[in-house]
This record gives structure tokens, sequence and C-alpha cells, in this order.
């Protein structure tokens, strides 16, 4: 059934020459939404857990689909992270799940930082990495200036920079 808003996309996809499909169309809005809605818990240091196997199917589409768009929304969500480990505990924890065993991220336990690590390449794939930081997604930011275009992380890495400051004795605890 063909909505309103289907047609919108489908008429700016013909005028400006986008290849654009309804699934790829559903996984953006699927992980767009997962990614600006995640709040991470600040009681303790969080880990991406039980996350709905179709968020992890939209960020797989989208990842095949549309590149920029999964490292942009899944940016966010690591950024979230390490934000909400600043928070709870001044420093930046393992991002992984689980045992780390001797795969440099695990599919199954990890799917979204599978997903990220798929499409950035920022660790080789199967290399055995001792402590994988939650700071990872911050630090591809400040090497990949393209990142701070989203509003939302440029928001959060200004936050991340003034607490980070905060901690280190740089700056007031007061806003």
């Amino acid at each position: 059934m063909l909505t309103k808003t289907t047609i919108v996309v489908w008429v700016f996809a013909v005028l400006s020459g986008t290849q654009l499909c309804v699934g790829q169309n559903t996984a953006l809005q699927i992980a767009k939404s997962y990614a600006e809605s995640y709040v991470p818990s600040i009681e303790g240091p969080t880990h991406l857990v039980d996350v709905p196997d179709s968020v992890v199917k939209a960020f797989q589409e989208l990842g095949r689909s549309n590149e920029a768009a999964a490292e942009e929304y899944l940016t966010l969500v690591f950024l979230k992270i390490y934000h909400s480990h600043l928070i709870c505990c001044h420093q930046s924890y393992e991002i992984r799940n689980g045992i780390i065993l001797d795969v440099a991220i695990d599919s199954l336990t990890d799917p979204l930082l599978y997903e990220f690590n798929r499409i950035t390449g920022v660790l080789v794939e199967q290399q055995q990495v001792e402590f994988l930081s939650s700071s990872f997604a911050y630090d591809r930011v400040k090497e990949n200036n393209d990142l701070m275009k989203s509003a939302l992380i440029r928001s959060e890495v200004v936050a991340i920079d003034k607490l980070v400051r905060r901690i280190n004795g740089d700056g007031p605890w007061e806003d």
C-alpha cells in the first residue's frame, strides 16, 4: 500500500536520480530511530546488549546499501555509550560483550560493533585486540571530520569534550 510519505520519497528519489528501494528506506528509518532514541544507562559501565533483531537487520541492510548513513547512526550509538561511561565512571571501558577470545569482534555477540567495523575497517578482520575502548567511536570522529556534519554527532562530541575537560580538572562542574 502506498502512503503519501512513500510517494514523496519515491518522487524525490526519481527527481534526484537516487536509487532507493522500500527496504533501504525502512532500514534507514529503523536505524535512525534506534540511534536517536538510544539512551544507555549511567548507573555503571553499560554495554550494547539485547538489541532487537529488527534493528540488527536494519543496520546490516543499511550497511550494504548506504554505508555513510549506517556509519553515522552506529557512531552516534557508540558515542552515547562512551559518554555514559564518562558520566558514570569518568573513564572508558571495554566496548565488547562477553569473553574476548581469538577474534577482534564477534558478529553474534556484538552485531552492531561488527557491522561498524565491517563498514569502517577500523580493526583488521580477525585481529586479536586485547582491549577495545568505548572511546573508539569518539576517536573515529576526531579522525573523520565528515562525521561532524551530523548535528547529533557534533552535539555528543561537544558534550564528551566538555566532560573530559571537567574530569581532567580543566573545566567547571557547574554550567
